[in-house]
């Protein structure tokens, strides 16, 4: 079965500014706060049924559900190295990407001098193991073993480029 985009930035309604400045000012995420924001989430659907809030909501509580979670890094860069992080590996996301297209993360992810890096999170044994990505270097995924793209090509791409990549057989 193919995998499902959503992105829930436009869709599900991300927290305003004021709620992120009042969660960090109280230290983090309040107990209740289960959901996350993220770029782009591909989704099992088979597993969906099985979501209580999905219906409702569109809220995933279980980390089975979903086959990946992608972030497009932006000047909240800790949030996608950190908070987002830890709350993916808590919940069992199978693989998380960072694409930090910009090199804004801090130098003890992308290293310095900063430079565009793509990581690509795989959970082994409940914990993230990272691959880092730069240049001419072919992504390689766990999940989607059918990539053939370098992060060359993922960094530059326009629309038709995306749409138009080649992908090798499983």
């Amino acid at each position: 079965m193919q995998p499902s985009a959503r992105n829930w930035s436009q869709e599900s309604g991300v927290r305003s500014q004021e709620e992120r400045r009042r969660r960090k000012k109280e230290g983090g995420r309040r107990k209740e706060e289960e959901g996350r924001s993220h770029n782009k989430c591909f989704y099992k659907y088979e597993m969906l049924p099985s979501e209580p809030r999905w219906k409702k909501e569109s809220i995933i509580t279980m980390g089975s559900s979903v086959r990946l979670i992608v972030e497009v890094v932006s000047t909240n860069w800790r949030d996608d190295y950190g908070y987002k992080f830890v709350d993916y590996e808590a919940l069992g996301i199978s693989e998380y990407w960072i694409a930090d297209y910009l090199g804004l993360g801090g130098r003890r992810y992308i290293g310095n001098p900063k430079q565009p890096t793509f990581f690509v999170y795989h959970l082994v044994d409940g914990e993230y193991q990272v691959s880092q990505f730069r240049g001419s270097d072919r992504v390689v995924s766990p999940t989607f073993g059918q990539v053939n793209l370098t992060v060359k090509q993922i960094f530059s791409a326009d629309r038709d480029t995306v749409e138009n990549a080649r992908l090798e057989d499983s």
